[in-house]
């Protein structure tokens, strides 16, 4: 499978930074996590059509990971007609407010018998036959009452972990701790909202590889991150928009 970053930024976009995205191959499918970059542009610069999309899955309903869900949700509902999209958010009221955005900008309703929206939990547990997918909570919004989550992902013998947003500072202690019991072949974690040193655990992540996405590529975190490499037993990387992975 391929892992494509198609946006590292922190909750604003730079000159040469999309917000989150990104985009994961297993065979001729395609999946997206989380939707703060142009999502249509990316899948089509892969080579892909856009009927090779299964699903969409959204950590939480922050702006800056959903702003490019609305244009993808509508071209494919008017234009892409043959697309049979299944949509994974964690609140209702982010699809009423699309398909609110979708009849302010349409001719005609949202096409819901092909676009699929599914409000989900941390029971979650998708399995296509191609990839799994399961949700763990995290407490970002938690003094909101919002829920937000982690995705594990397992495809082809493969494990990926994509943290979402986590609490400021990480004072809930919310990392995901399934990092810790189960080995990933990447561990996907924000950065924007606590430092390197209030992330005590890295000797305990088991991985081959910890990538940091979600990062504001001005600020000091960046020369603490590459201070670490050589120091741990697995790879540590800082990716940027359109950095790509055969895993």
């Amino acid at each position: 499978m391929k892992l494509t970053f198609l946006g590292t930024s922190h909750g604003v976009p730079a000159p040469d930074r999309h917000c989150s995205c990104a985009m994961l191959e297993v065979g001729e499918n395609v999946y997206i996590f989380d939707c703060g970059a142009p999502v249509v542009e990316g899948i089509l610069a892969s080579g892909h059509s856009m009927n090779d999309l299964k699903a969409v899955f959204i950590t939480h309903v922050h702006s800056d990971h959903t702003g490019c869900l609305f244009s993808l949700a509508n071209l494919c509902s008017w234009y892409f007609r043959e697309t049979n999209v299944n949509f994974y958010i964690p609140e209702r009221r982010f699809w009423d407010g699309l398909l609110a955005y979708h009849a302010g900008t349409s001719d005609t309703p949202l096409d819901e018998e092909r676009l699929h929206a599914i409000v989900f939990d941390e029971t979650l547990n998708y399995d296509d036959g191609t990839i799994r997918v399961s949700a763990i909570p995290t407490k970002h919004l938690l003094q909101y009452n919002h829920p937000t989550y982690s995705f594990m992902i397992e495809a082809e013998g493969k494990r990926l972990l994509i943290t979402g947003d986590m609490s400021h500072g990480l004072r809930h202690d919310d990392f995901p701790k399934v990092c810790f019991e189960k080995h990933f072949d990447m561990v996907i974690t924000e950065l924007a909202h606590f430092d390197i040193e209030q992330m005590p655990f890295l000797d305990k992540i088991q991985c081959d590889n910890l990538v940091f996405w979600h990062v504001n590529k001005c600020d000091t975190k960046f020369p603490k991150i590459e201070a670490l490499k050589g120091t741990l037993p697995y790879r540590i990387l800082i990716v940027n928009d359109n950095d790509n992975f055969v895993i």
